[in-house]
């Protein structure tokens, strides 16, 4: 563990409690001190020991347009229909847009629900954007841009799947002509 000065910055050098090694820009020459660096290492060693260190917090954080740059350009080799995920962009950058990943949350994930049924979206097509979204951050996560998938937490709208079909009394005849001898009973017991 160590304090030490790399171009203009001040950097701490420490240990992870699993063994793997960090090191972390305190801040820029002209505004911090030695001291400053070495109450820093301190601190985070204390975080260190006490279990309370959150290794995240000191990841450079992704933006959500970098993940949506990278998912456009899967699905275009990995997906047949990525025309639908083009189409989303706009959208999706008009209410994630600004955001670091590890800021978005289940919270957003429902103002995206509510604002897209208030613009008079359907729900199946809400939840097409919702899977979109969860793929996205699925992705992510194998990526290593962020450790949690907000849309997780979120429940999709239920959707029906139409009217059911009611048989007439000429589609029964014909579909029992055809079936097998053992599912006959099981169509006259159904009507």
């Amino acid at each position: 563990m160590g304090v030490y000065v790399k171009g203009k910055r001040w950097y701490i050098d420490y240990y992870l409690q699993d063994g793997r090694r960090k090191r972390e820009v305190v801040g820029h020459v002209d505004k911090v001190t030695m001291s400053i660096a070495e109450k820093a290492l301190k601190a985070r060693g204390g975080e260190i020991v006490q279990g309370k260190f959150n290794l995240e917090t000191t990841k450079k954080p992704f933006l959500f347009h970098k993940l949506l740059d990278n998912y456009i350009e899967y699905a275009r080799s990995n997906y047949r229909a990525c025309i639908r995920v083009e189409g989303m962009r706009e959208i999706f950058l008009e209410h994630f847009g600004g955001k670091n990943l590890s800021q978005i949350n289940p919270w957003h994930i429902e103002k995206y629900k509510s604002d897209r049924k208030a613009l008079g979206r359907k729900p199946s097509t809400i939840n097409r954007e919702l899977t979109i979204l969860r793929r996205m951050f699925n992705l992510a996560i194998q990526w290593k841009m962020v450790t949690a998938n907000p849309v997780k937490g979120v429940k999709f709208y239920k959707v029906s799947n139409g009217r059911p079909r009611i048989f007439s009394n000429e589609d029964f005849q014909r579909l029992y002509d055809v079936a097998y001898p053992n599912l006959k009973p099981i169509l006259i017991t159904a009507v």
